[in-house]
């Protein structure tokens, strides 16, 4: 009876290894072997249908070599349902665990000979599930072992956070199952990187809560019989009425778990969670404030409170200002939570509506639903969902004009071309002296929107990624985790489950370990620090030049009008070069974590940093952009000037996907301050504020506050004729045991 064949036969054989019975070791590691003996001697290990075969084929032609054997075998015997082994290879795709997929991707490659590296590389990364699939394209990595590699790291950290996002953690009372990749007991990633396998909860989607269905009771129908609802809604029913169309938005996480209760088919309240489906759009003009055609803004008021109302036909819900929610009060009714497509193609998410708010303008009173949204200087925004309860409406978008024909007569709205002119941003992320800069500053800025938005998603790996290069021979640094009391514990978790959310960092198997450090900040919240000063020792210093203030300041001669720009994030929108992730380690009381971004402490960050600014902004250096760090002074002799050179520099920041703070940022200027100086026509002086503080300083007690007092002095040194005179006896208190 013949053998059934082995696992191993699969990396000869293809999908279904079944049509040959090779025996021995050395064919299922694939061992090339040549030879009129090797054929014979393997000759009787073929399963009967092979044998004839080949005894009828040997007699009318030579093979010559076992390998030309096994092509022919191949070609002879491969199974046809699922096309040639070429066809089978090419429509791989993951179905469970990377792991899984690996093994079945070499499988399938290994009898194909010829086929290149870079597709094999597509191929595999074609297979791969979506979400993997995304990141690995940001990831980039080199070669096609790595590119495995680097898949299982993802799916590792997915998993980690799907187990971290658990109510009751990885370790509650809850049924588990284990999900296991490459064996029973570990993940093997190359050769350093090993997992245990997680356990997860076995509760789907399906077992979840259904929303029941509302039914009303007899009782229920004929009440509402007598006080003229509608059965379906709650709102007044009359000829033509149409209950409200069900507000769906685009979910951007998961739903989070509801409760097992069984709910009675006949139960009619509502449900806890209301989930909104569809997506939410907000167009750009609603983003960016700007009146043009297919909207308007008027005046109106909610209560005593009066606000700004955009009428917006692109937008495809009613927003309210968050921060006037609160302001007002107003109730919240809990969501699932929802995404916002806004204008410039970025994603933010919400949470909540407001039922009902009552909006009264020229006249007119509106009941509506709203979503909150940080709207800057427009406080509601009216979309599609009451623009669709008017019915016929005779518009006039040149003299912002509604006028709303219904059957008892007309409803007339005028908009407020004065507040046409008032710009709002991208999540109020323009600082309020947006409102005073020049229109054809305000043009160039609604140009480039997205670099002023939140940042949703990882920077892409450019030319210029942070690497730590080593000294020679050193060896991977591990430095214990300092203690914490239990409150800072508690804070530091929440910080660290914010950048796993963010995708900044990701759990960690490195060798490396650096302490963590919570800083008090002024607002009495706390900055998540990592101690590098260990792995900084060991690391070989970058030598590239940091600019002199002085120097940068000279080349403003002769400007009139000037823009300041802060870079949101500073390090975190530099990439860590791949192969150096695992030196950005940090250790905290309850896991292990590394970063995928540029941390602050390390010893070449400003280096790399400066280094990235000046390669892209290079063409257009001291002549009109000075950079120092995640400082850009932008700086023109008049004002058509300013924005070109604006447009040319927010275009290359939109290209190399660098986001900027708007709230700290300054835009057509005759004067600003720039590093601690003020910046005008007329020349460069020092900041007023810095110099009250030296005038105020109070006599120094301690060797430490002289240092702070002659580092302030000293910085303004070239505005104090004969200085070094000035400071010469405080310097010399600075020799060791001078001090008194």
């Amino acid at each position: 009876m013949a053998r059934q064949p082995t696992g191993g036969d699969a990396y000869i054989y293809g999908r279904e290894p079944g049509l040959l019975d090779l025996l021995g070791q050395s064919i299922l590691c694939n061992v090339r072997t040549h030879g009129r003996r090797e054929i014979s001697r393997r000759r009787d290990e073929f399963r009967w249908d092979a044998l004839s075969w080949y005894q009828w084929t040997d007699s009318r032609e030579v093979f010559g070599s076992w390998e030309n054997l096994k092509r022919r075998l191949l070609l002879r015997f491969r199974p046809t349902q699922e096309g040639s082994l070429c066809e089978q290879f090419l429509a791989a795709r993951q179905q469970g665990t990377v792991a899984a997929y690996r093994r079945e991707f070499e499988i399938l490659v290994t009898p194909l000979k010829g086929i290149s590296e870079e597709v094999m590389e597509s191929t595999f990364m074609n297979g791969l599930l979506p979400e993997i699939r995304a990141e690995l394209r940001l990831l980039q990595p080199y070669g096609l072992g790595h590119l495995m590699e680097m898949a299982q790291r993802v799916e590792d950290r997915n998993l980690a956070m799907r187990v971290a996002r658990e109510p009751n953690g990885p370790n509650g009372p809850r049924s588990t199952k284990m999900l296991s990749s490459a064996n029973r007991d570990e993940w093997k990633i190359g050769e350093n990187f090993q997992t245990k396998a997680v356990a997860v909860g076995e509760k789907t989607m399906s077992q979840r809560r259904e929303i029941p269905i509302k039914r009303l009771t007899e009782s229920e129908l004929q009440a509402r019989r007598e006080k003229g609802l509608c059965f379906k809604c709650e709102e007044k029913f009359s000829p033509g009425h149409r209950c409200k169309k069900e507000l769906r938005v685009l979910l951007v996480h998961e739903d989070e778990e509801e409760d097992d209760n069984r709910f009675d088919d006949r139960a009619t309240e509502e449900p806890a969670l209301i989930e909104l489906k569809d997506a939410v759009e907000l167009s750009l003009n609603s983003v960016v404030g700007l009146t043009t055609s297919g909207t308007m803004k008027i005046k109106g008021t909610i209560g005593s409170k009066e606000v700004i109302i955009l009428v917006d036909s692109g937008t495809t819900h009613n927003f309210l200002s968050l921060e006037l929610v609160q302001q007002l009060a107003l109730p919240l009714t809990t969501t699932t939570s929802y995404g916002v497509m806004m204008g410039t193609g970025i994603s933010v998410k919400g949470k909540g509506i407001c039922r009902g708010v009552c909006i009264s303008m020229q006249g007119l009173t509106v009941v509506e639903d709203f979503l909150p949204l940080e709207l800057g200087n427009t406080d509601v925004i009216l979309g599609m969902p009451w623009l669709g309860t008017l019915g016929d409406v005779k518009v006039n978008w040149k003299d912002a004009n509604n006028e709303d024909q219904n059957g008892e007569g007309s409803d007339s709205v005028k908009g407020r071309p004065s507040l046409s002119r008032t710009e709002t941003s991208t999540t109020s992320d323009l600082s309020e002296g947006v409102q005073e800069v020049p229109k054809t500053v305000k043009e160039v800025l609604a140009q480039h929107q997205q670099i002023f938005g939140p940042i949703t998603w990882l920077p892409p790996s450019r030319d210029i990624d942070h690497a730590i290069q080593l000294i020679p021979g050193a060896s991977p640094v591990n430095v214990r985790p300092y203690w914490y009391p239990h409150i800072l514990k508690n804070e530091i978790e929440r910080l660290v489950q914010e950048m796993l959310e963010a995708g900044i960092v990701r759990p960690s198997v490195s060798p490396f370990s650096s302490p963590v450090l919570l800083v008090k900040k002024k607002d009495g919240g706390w900055r998540f620090c990592i101690d590098y000063r260990a792995l900084n020792k060991v690391t070989v210093p970058d030598r590239f030049p940091i600019p002199v203030i002085d120097e940068l300041l000279d080349k403003l001669h002769g400007a009139t009008i000037f823009s300041k720009l802060d870079l949101k994030l500073g390090y975190h929108q530099i990439r860590v070069r791949q192969q150096d992730i695992p030196k950005t380690a940090f250790r905290t009381h309850e896991g292990h974590y590394e970063f995928l971004v540029m941390p602050f402490g390390l010893t070449n960050a400003p280096a790399t940093f400066q280094s990235l600014m000046n390669r892209i902004f290079r063409p257009h250096l001291r002549k009109f952009v000075l950079v120092f760090f995640d400082d850009i002074l932008v700086y023109s002799k008049d004002l058509k000037e300013h924005c070109d050179h604006l447009q040319s520099v927010l275009s290359i920041l939109a290209n190399h996907q660098l986001h900027v703070n708007g709230k700290k940022c300054l835009f057509a200027k005759p004067q600003l301050e720039y590093l601690g100086h003020l910046v005008s026509a007329k020349g460069v002086a020092a900041d007023p504020n810095k110099i009250s503080a030296m005038v105020e300083w109070p006599t120094p007690k301690s060797l430490k506050e002289l240092r702070g007092f002659l580092g302030l002095t000293g910085y303004y040194r070239r505005f104090v004729e004969g200085y070094g005179a000035i400071s010469w006896p405080l310097t010399q208190q600075l020799k060791k045991d001078a001090f008194n």
